[in-house]
């Protein structure tokens, strides 16, 4: 079936209202994907609550079709923030000592699933390298 009004017999697909995949097994059972709707479910907020709808009929022994809605409800959790490297960014400067203050400067790329949230990042560590012994 090409619309999302209902799932069809067993062997069709179809969507859901927010466009996720259903589809009926040769055994009657109903499947659910969401693989085509993961960027907004993982936008959703902590908390923050979706619900999508799947429409769909049983056929009774008389012939006529039964038809329901199901509701499918999804809550948000707080996805934390990733910071990465990526081609444009820079995670390493060279410095040479002098009698003035060290300062480095760079770019890292941090994204959050969470399209609400502000984030913040912070340098907690600097780690040393090359020859920092004897004077």
């Amino acid at each position: 079936s090409s619309s999302n009004d209902s799932a069809g017999a067993a062997g069709t697909t179809d969507t859901s209202q927010l466009g996720a995949k259903i589809w009926i097994a040769s055994d009657g059972t109903i499947h659910y994907s969401t693989a085509s709707i993961d960027g907004l479910l993982q936008s959703l907020a902590a908390g923050q609550v979706l619900v999508d709808y799947v429409t769909y009929a049983i056929q009774l022994g008389n012939g006529t079709l039964s038809w329901a809605t199901a509701a499918i409800q999804f809550t948000g959790t707080n996805d934390k923030p990733d910071i990465h490297l990526v081609t444009t960014d820079s995670a390493a400067a060279s410095l040479t000592e002098t009698n003035s203050p060290l300062t480095a400067s760079g770019t890292l790329t941090v994204n959050d699933a969470d399209v609400s949230d502000t984030v913040s990042a912070s340098v907690t560590s600097v780690s040393l390298g090359g020859t920092t012994g004897g004077l």
